[in-house]
């Protein structure tokens, strides 16, 4: 009988693989160290330094996001 064999990736052999590889990554990759994922306010803020109209259109469809934004800006 087959054994699944299941492999735990980490960041560092995705990471290594792209390189190895020569692959390109994404612009919002290189900023935020990871493909943009989330609202959280960490990733939004730098959204919002480096792509101003993308973060204007996600604020339109999630206007509670900027809260969070606003929080970091604040301290």
């Amino acid at each position: 009988m087959a054994q699944n064999h299941v492999r735990q990736f980490v960041k560092a052999d995705i990471v290594g693989y792209i390189k190895h590889h020569k692959l390109k990554t994404s612009p919002e990759s290189n900023l935020l160290g990871h493909s943009f994922r989330s609202l959280m306010p960490e990733d939004l803020s730098v959204i919002k330094k480096h792509y101003p109209k993308d973060y204007d259109k996600i604020i339109e469809w999630f206007p509670f996001a900027e809260a969070g934004v606003f929080k970091i800006g604040m301290r």
